[in-house]
C-alpha cells in the first residue's frame, strides 16, 4: 500500500511539473481602442473608449480550462466619449475616478466550446466566469470570448514580441448593480445597461504585470 501511495504521489508531482504554463501580459496602452463601453438609448448612442489596460493571462496551452488565471485593470479616467465636458462629468460625478480609478476583472473559470488546447492560428470560443469590480462594487459576471493564439513569427514579431493571445470578449454592466448614478442630464440618452467590448493583444514577450492586493 505504501508503495502505491508513493507511486501516485510521484505521478501527480510529475503531472504538475510537466504542465507548461504560458504567461501573457498586457502593459498599459494598446495601439488601438482596447475597451469600449457602449450605451444605446432612445435618443443617442454614446461610446466611451480607452486603450489603457494592463493585466495578464496564465494558462496551460494544452488545456486552457484547467487552472487558468487572468486579471485585467482598465484606467477609467482615460475613457473618452468625444465630448470633454461629458467626460469630466462622467469621471467626477458618476464613476468617481479619484476614489475608484480602475475597473478590474478577475478570472475564476474557463469553459471551452471547441476544445481547450491552444493551436497556432486557431480561435477558441470560451465562456469566462469571474468577478468584475467598478465604482467599488464587485459582481460575478459571465462573458463570451474568442481567443486566438499566434506563435511568434516574422509576421507577428514587428508588432508585438513573443507569442500572442488575441482576446475579443463582450459583457454587460447594469449601472444600478454597481451603485453608479445615472446622469440626470443624460437620462433619456443613457441606457441603464452598458455593453462592454474588449479587444486586446497579450504577449509572452512583454514585461510581467504585477498587482498590489
Amino acid at each position: 500500500m505504501r508503495n502505491v501511495i508513493i507511486a501516485l504521489a510521484l505521478a501527480i508531482s510529475f503531472s504538475i511539473a510537466s504542465a507548461e504554463t504560458m504567461n501573457f501580459n498586457v502593459n498599459g496602452k494598446q495601439d488601438k481602442e482596447a475597451v469600449t463601453f457602449t450605451s444605446e438609448a432612445t435618443l443617442e448612442t454614446i461610446e466611451g473608449k480607452t486603450s489603457e489596460i494592463r493585466g495578464f493571462v496564465a494558462v496551460d496551452p494544452t488545456d486552457v480550462t484547467i487552472g487558468a488565471q487572468a486579471k485585467f485593470a482598465v484606467a477609467l479616467a482615460s475613457l473618452k466619449t468625444g465630448i470633454d465636458m461629458r467626460d469630466k462629468h462622467m469621471r467626477e460625478n458618476h464613476l468617481e475616478t479619484d476614489k475608484f480609478p480602475e475597473a478590474v476583472f478577475v478570472l475564476h473559470k474557463v469553459t471551452s466550446q471547441n476544445g481547450g488546447d491552444l493551436t497556432d492560428g486557431q480561435s477558441k470560443h470560451l465562456t469566462l466566469d469571474g468577478d468584475f469590480t467598478i465604482h467599488g462594487v464587485t459582481q460575478s459576471i459571465t462573458m463570451e470570448a474568442t481567443v486566438t493564439f499566434m506563435a511568434e513569427s516574422k509576421t507577428t514579431e514587428p508588432k508585438i514580441p513573443g507569442d500572442i493571445l488575441h482576446i475579443v470578449a463582450q459583457f454587460e454592466v447594469t449601472l444600478a448593480d454597481y451603485e453608479i448614478k445615472r446622469p440626470k442630464f443624460l437620462f433619456l440618452k443613457l441606457s441603464e445597461t452598458q455593453v462592454v467590448d474588449i479587444d486586446i493583444f497579450a504577449s509572452t514577450g512583454l514585461p510581467e504585470v504585477t498587482f498590489i492586493e
